[in-house]
């Protein structure tokens, strides 16, 4: 998708993707449907409410189970609303998310993949977490550095703080 989306043109956008998805054969519903608009230069309010609609009808009606959206920017899609926050309702790779690229989206869309077959593939032994849930954000060295001592600590059950250190 590109150019500007506004009401006239958002309803055509929308049903040619319920189209595509409906001309698969039966049974062959796509489990997770990404849709990039990162080509998209502007949305207005009416368009911003009739993707969360979009998402809602793909998720209820067609059965996907997860849409992921790409605005193209960290800064989200480039319209008034926040849509970011009302599209980014992902639990347990259910529902929808966000991603900021089609890179993010497509290792998030593998990690989904892999969670159906096997959840504990996912699983980040030396952060103790599942996808990487407990990540930082590392601005400077020090926090490097801290973080680093921190997920040494954790590898290093009964050593004191200053042996890691």
């Amino acid at each position: 998708c590109k150019g500007t989306f506004f009401f006239g043109n958002i309803s055509l956008f929308g049903e040619s993707i319920k189209k595509i998805i409906q001309s698969n054969p039966a049974g062959k519903l796509p489990f997770i449907v990404i849709i990039d608009f990162t080509l998209v230069l502007g949305i207005d309010s009416s368009a911003a409410q009739a993707i969360i609609k979009l998402r809602d009808q793909l998720s209820h009606q067609l059965g996907t189970k997860l849409v992921i959206f790409v605005p193209g920017s960290a800064s989200g899609f480039p319209c008034e609303i926040n849509i970011s926050e009302q599209l980014n309702t992902a639990r347990n790779f259910s529902g929808s998310h966000v991603c900021e690229d089609m890179d993010q989206a497509l290792i998030y869309a593998e990690d989904a993949l892999i969670a159906t077959v096997n959840k504990n593939l996912l699983y980040d032994s030396i952060k103790g977490s599942f996808l990487s849930n407990d990540q930082k954000d590392i601005i400077s060295i020090e926090d490097e550095k801290s973080h680093a001592i921190e997920l040494l600590f954790r590898k290093c059950p009964g050593e004191s703080r200053q042996v890691v250190e």
